[in-house]
């Protein structure tokens, strides 16, 4: 059994229920969307959610979702930052089911921007069902609450310097004013990390700790390794502050940024947490650096990657009473990538820089 008190180092074996009751009361839900970021919190008792950024290509997943659980409201809808791979199925899925409000930070579309027209046209969308009164358009900003149900929801990031500051870099960098999202759900805390690094972080640990410890992380950027600098905490020290004992990573089995980045996977192994993937990827199955580019853009190449990418597929957080779950659970996660040779989502390696050994599969 899992409670909000349960240990982050689990045993191999651990499998844990809802206490034996009949089903979840509320769930966050990380879509498998492949290469992009998608989450819905859903209040099932009142059939009301939250969704967290959508691509395009994962509109299917949210309506398949909204279909399957009888939700009849969507609340409100938070774009975390303006990347395609977070925002671009958000006006459709706007326009589709209307929700209440919507949280973002258009202030990041820079002229320079190559996607700015298609951005524009999507927040003219925005702005036209505002004015027709069909929904509210507000800004994300740190400290913004709301609630719906059973479950509360709180920004970490960014502040209003953050936005500030990706607009005044000679690059767009729309990480920097990315949103961090704290669900809370009876037992449960859940942070999404959207795109933010360590900068940001950095700054929610200064002036949040408290807030930033949570059961369950969606790694930010989909888990690939943020940069640290001498301003900024490393991510050995971020998963150590969350003291997550689940790290689930949202990423595409064809995508061509070596994600999820094995710093980061082996920091998560390191600190206790289970890490559980949405797809497989080279990178979780130990090919060599200099290797993934071809593999990658022949979409196959020699690594023998499962036909069908799903590893974790669709991660839940599933809450009933004082008890909660991780899906997939341990024994079916298991099933699946151990038949693997060298798995990194289960392997304990070291963090670059460290002085202790690592297992044989561990990069060097």
């Amino acid at each position: 059994m899992t409670q909000s008190e349960s240990s982050h180092s689990l045993p191999a074996t651990y499998d844990d229920n809802l206490g034996g009751v009949l089903g979840p009361e509320a769930l966050v839900a990380f879509l498998d969307v492949g290469q992009g970021d998608c989450t819905i919190a859903a209040d099932l008792s009142e059939r009301r959610a939250l969704v967290i950024d959508c691509p395009s290509w994962g509109l299917q997943r949210v309506r398949d979702f909204i279909r399957q659980h009888n939700i009849i409201s969507i609340d409100s809808v938070i774009i975390t930052h303006y990347d395609e791979d977070h925002f671009s199925g958000i006006p459709q899925l706007v326009r589709e089911f209307t929700p209440g409000v919507l949280y973002s930070n258009p202030e990041t579309l820079l002229p320079d921007d190559s996607s700015l027209p298609k951005y524009r046209a999507a927040l003219a969308a925005f702005t036209d069902l505002d004015e027709r009164g069909l929904i509210e358009v507000q800004a994300a900003s740190r400290d913004l609450t709301g609630q719906f149900g059973s479950i509360g929801w709180r920004l970490l990031a960014p502040r209003r310097a953050d936005v500030m500051k990706a607009m005044q870099t000679a690059r767009p960098n729309r990480n920097l004013a990315s949103a961090v999202v704290r669900l809370k759900l009876g037992p449960a805390t859940v942070i999404i990390g959207g795109d933010a690094p360590l900068c940001a972080w950095t700054r929610i640990q200064l002036d949040r700790p408290d807030l930033l410890r949570a059961d369950v992380f969606r790694a930010s950027h989909h888990g690939s390794n943020l940069r640290a600098s001498a301003k900024t905490i490393n991510t050995a020290t971020l998963l150590s502050s969350v003291g997550a004992s689940h790290v689930g990573i949202s990423v595409g089995a064809s995508n061509t940024h070596a994600h999820p980045g094995l710093h980061t996977v082996h920091s998560a192994r390191l600190s206790g947490a289970r890490v559980l993937c949405t797809q497989v990827t080279p990178r979780c199955l130990g090919v060599p650096e200099s290797q993934q580019g071809q593999d990658v853009a022949t979409e196959r190449g020699s690594v023998a990657l499962p036909s069908d990418p799903y590893c974790a597929g669709t991660i839940r957080v599933e809450v009933a009473g004082n008890f909660w779950r991780v899906i997939p659970s341990v024994s079916e996660h298991a099933s699946r990538v151990d038949g693997w040779s060298n798995p990194h989502c289960r392997l304990n390696c070291r963090p670059n820089g460290s002085s202790l050994r690592s297992p044989t599969g561990c990069p060097p």
